[in-house]
């Protein structure tokens, strides 16, 4: 079947950001991701390891592994969806008359996940179809649409987009298709890389997610930040997945979502309350994501300053990297338009004091030489 490429959607009325320094995230050193490196995430679960028996107790998990192949062998009869209460689709199976199933993603506490064909449309896509215990819990129920009413609405270069929302025929399971987002994790490329990433390719990314941030936050969205549910595309684009609505907006997140692999990331008020979700949480994730780029580590209780890790890094950065990992959530930045602006700040503040520096010597020579003259 046709294998449509989705093109990169270009932000809305989000503000625009100046950007960290002159970096160029399309231009750097990001290995060439073919095939092999394409992968499904979801919006609302991490990936899946490669191999089931590297994390068995993982209750909610996402598949992250090769494309589907195009010349794997499909059913000769696309099968039809029976009607059932309990029914869940599998690898041929057509829902709605429009989505076959290719291949199941993954399974969590809150759905299933499968890469789907469009037959509509004749693209592929990521639908989420929601597990029918919680589909029993009218409560649980009404906050999954909820959110999937919210994402919706959002459009953003660096959001991963939510498309067709509705419920199965026969079993009456509420789905959600979301785009197929081509590129590799952030995680992959860490590991490709040796753990760490050069300091300009790393305010590169971080540039694209705290764009992606302030766009959300203006929305009443926040972001389970963490290497697994970070894609870059081909290009060097940044795509963020598995956002939820925040607090304040009448709803609180859709699960209490399994935390394990992914605490080094959650703020410590996200520890003692998984339903906690606000901007400040998001910033302790930016500023544990921006560590472990640049370290190689991830930050532990009291962690050390940045360059006392990577002697190569510049000390500027210390005070902003380790204000965002700061314990207290009022003791943060209040925003990510604020934490970009620290960031643009701490790399370009050197250059401009030696231009003034510069300045002050040659306007010094030119008085003195002056002075001789006359």
């Amino acid at each position: 079947m046709k294998h449509a490429d989705k093109k990169d959607k270009e932000a809305g009325s989000s503000p625009t950001l100046p950007h960290l320094s002159d970096f160029d995230s399309d231009s750097d050193d990001l290995p060439s991701m073919g095939v092999e490196d394409e992968v499904a995430l979801d919006i609302s679960q991490p990936p899946l390891p490669r191999s089931i028996s590297d994390n068995v107790s993982e209750p909610d998990t996402i598949f992250d592994g090769d494309e589907v192949d195009d010349a794997a062998p499909h059913p000769r009869e696309l099968r039809i969806a029976p009607e059932s209460e309990i029914y869940m689709p599998t690898v041929g199976d057509v829902l709605n008359e429009r989505f076959e199933i290719l291949k199941l993603v993954g399974a969590g506490a809150s759905g299933t996940t499968y890469l789907v064909e469009d037959l509509r449309l004749k693209d592929r896509k990521v639908l989420k179809l929601m597990h029918p215990a919680l589909a029993e819990n009218i409560e649980a129920a009404e906050r999954f649409i909820a959110e999937i009413k919210t994402l919706q609405q959002l459009s953003h270069e660096n959001i991963v987009r939510v498309y067709d929302f509705g419920k199965t025929d026969g079993s009456n399971l509420s789905f959600f298709t979301m785009e197929y987002v081509r590129g590799t994790s952030l995680a992959a490329l860490l590991k490709k890389k040796g753990g760490r990433l050069p300091l300009e390719k790393s305010l590169a990314l971080v540039d694209q997610i705290l764009d992606a941030l302030v766009y959300a936050h203006q929305h009443s969205t926040s972001q389970n930040l963490n290497p697994n549910n970070i894609m870059v595309r081909p290009s060097g684009k940044v795509v963020l997945l598995n956002f939820g609505v925040t607090e304040g907006r009448g709803t609180t997140p859709l699960a209490h979502r399994n935390t394990l692999g992914r605490c080094h990331y959650q703020a410590p008020e996200q520890r003692l309350d998984p339903t906690v979700s606000t901007p400040q949480s998001d910033l302790y994730a930016v500023g544990a994501l921006l560590y472990q780029l640049l370290t190689g580590e991830v930050p532990l209780g009291q962690a050390k300053r940045p360059s006392h890790v990577n002697h190569t890094l510049p000390r500027r950065l210390d005070p902003v990297i380790m204000r965002c990992l700061e314990s207290r959530p009022e003791n943060r930045f209040k925003n990510a338009t604020e934490t970009h602006a620290a960031l643009q700040k701490a790399m370009n503040s050197p250059r401009w004091l030696g231009l003034l520096i510069i300045a002050t010597l040659f306007l010094l020579g030119g008085l003195i030489v002056g002075w001789f003259l006359s």
